[in-house]
């Protein structure tokens, strides 16, 4: 008597059902539609779905501060908080001259830019 057996199929992950969404809306339902407000309601669907994707994958090194924000780890360390951070710019107790400000907020523009646009962050360099 053989044995019959049975293959486990893993069910996709939910970055690949976000991933697999998008394309959809992109590929297949996107060029279905001649109404120009919807298009791009469609287009803009899809391009949340691949953000969701990608912060969900941790395409970016953030940390989530006190107040719920990502942020890098070295904004965490340095000003404990966005919010914290912003009222020291805002206050003049520190100034996005000083270099080592610049490009802590260089660094943090990039990790976001990973999640919200990496093809702008590719054409920086």
């Amino acid at each position: 008597m053989s044995e019959r057996v049975e293959s486990i199929v893993e069910p996709p992950s939910a970055g690949e059902l976000l991933e697999l969404v998008a394309t959809f809306l992109s590929d297949e339902i996107r060029p279905l539609i001649h109404d120009e407000k919807l298009s791009f309601r469609v287009r803009v669907a899809a391009n949340v779905l691949q953000i969701a994707r990608r912060e969900f994958a941790g395409a970016a090194a953030l940390v989530p501060d006190r107040d719920g924000h990502a942020i890098t780890a070295e904004m965490l360390a340095s000003a404990g908080s966005l919010a914290h951070l912003t009222g020291e710019l805002l206050g003049g107790k520190r100034s996005i001259a000083q270099p080592e400000v610049f490009g802590m907020l260089q660094r943090y523009v990039d990790e976001k830019l990973k999640i919200a646009a990496p093809a702008a962050l590719a054409s920086k360099t």
